[in-house]
């Protein structure tokens, strides 16, 4: 099966779905509790560079001192999304990255037992990542409690549905702790388009509020991630929409690689920003139609898509990638 750029307009209706099967999904939804099994199924993994391949659990009553924390590094903690789970590659890579790149502690937020689904699961999954962002919440706060590290040395990366429970545990900390202080960062890898579901239960998405900075890589806003601007600054590489390397020699899509591929460029492209800082140049501009025409601003300076990304940079930016690694052009333009 292919699809043209019509395709797209259909995933997308079908991922807001119809007012009566959203109606039966959310009651299939309010109908099954969170048990205690599923409980179980949140597990941090710590890896340092004293422990980068074995992980560390971080039960509740694990002693900090018989692991490999480090206090005074940088904290980050990656959170995987829908069908997804702490041994996928997005969450290792991640990890080896960053610990390649300096001496930090990297807690992997495993939420397999919880993710699992179907797409009909998906309303039930939605329900769990609030109980998951709840778990992120409560380990952040026990470390600014037992270790004096708070919220403000931690930076959590979400990819897909884990961008959104990543704010929602930002929020939740900063009802938890004296002066409400948020946590440093979030980056959000293509948040995911979430269904409208009118519940209380039901996890919101992301805002600029949720963090002292927040980045946001959108890649897959024809289908299944959004498409407005969330964060203090977005980055829009190809667009957001058509990622060079998705397509086939005919320009033409399939289903998976509508709905798979271009999602998941956002980490590859984060991925390799961790050691190449200045392979993804994003220039702010008003539009893709403008970038495309090569009518952005020539007076505004780049600023660098991923992890190098400064915490003073505001507003949306353009690049283009490579079809293939390394995905980075570096000051390519247009």
């Amino acid at each position: 099966m292919v699809c043209v750029s019509t395709c797209s307009e259909m995933l997308r209706d079908l991922a807001r779905v119809t007012a009566e099967h959203q109606l039966i999904l959310q009651n299939i939804r309010d109908t099954i509790p969170i048990s205690k099994e599923d409980m179980r199924g949140v597990l941090p993994l710590l890896y340092t560079r004293g422990n980068p391949v074995e992980a560390e659990p971080l039960h509740p009553n694990k002693q900090w001192n018989s692991t490999h924390f480090k206090r005074g590094k940088p904290i980050k903690i990656i959170i995987h999304g829908f069908g997804a789970s702490g041994k996928d590659v997005f969450a290792v890579q991640t990890k080896n990255a960053f610990l390649r790149h300096d001496d930090m502690n990297v807690i992997i937020l495993d939420w397999a037992g919880l993710a699992r689904g179907t797409l009909l699961a998906y309303p039930l999954v939605m329900r769990r990542s609030k109980y998951v962002a709840s778990e992120i919440a409560r380990l952040i706060v026990r470390m600014s409690e037992e270790l004096e590290t708070g919220p403000e040395k931690v930076h959590m990366i979400g990819l897909s549905l884990g961008s959104n429970i990543a704010s929602l545990a930002s929020r939740m900390v900063m009802e938890t702790t004296p002066g409400r202080h948020p946590v440093k960062r979030i980056t959000g890898l293509d948040p995911t388009l979430l269904f409208n579901f009118d519940c209380d239960d039901c996890i919101g998405g992301m805002k600029k509020e949720d963090a002292e900075f927040i980045d946001v890589i959108h890649t897959n806003i024809w289908a299944i991630g959004l498409s407005d601007p969330v964060g203090h600054v977005d980055f829009f590489p190809n667009g957001g929409l058509v990622q060079p390397g998705c397509t086939d020699e005919h320009g033409l899509w399939n289903v998976y690689e509508l709905l798979h591929c271009p999602h998941v460029r956002a980490w590859l492209y984060y991925l390799e920003s961790i050691n190449h800082p200045y392979d993804f140049m994003g220039r702010p501009c008003s539009s893709w139609e403008v970038y495309e025409s090569g009518n952005c601003s020539q007076s505004t300076p780049l600023v660098p898509m991923g992890y190098h990304t400064p915490h003073r940079a505001r507003g949306e930016f353009y690049l283009k990638t490579n079809a293939k690694p390394p995905f980075g052009k570096r000051l390519e333009y247009p």
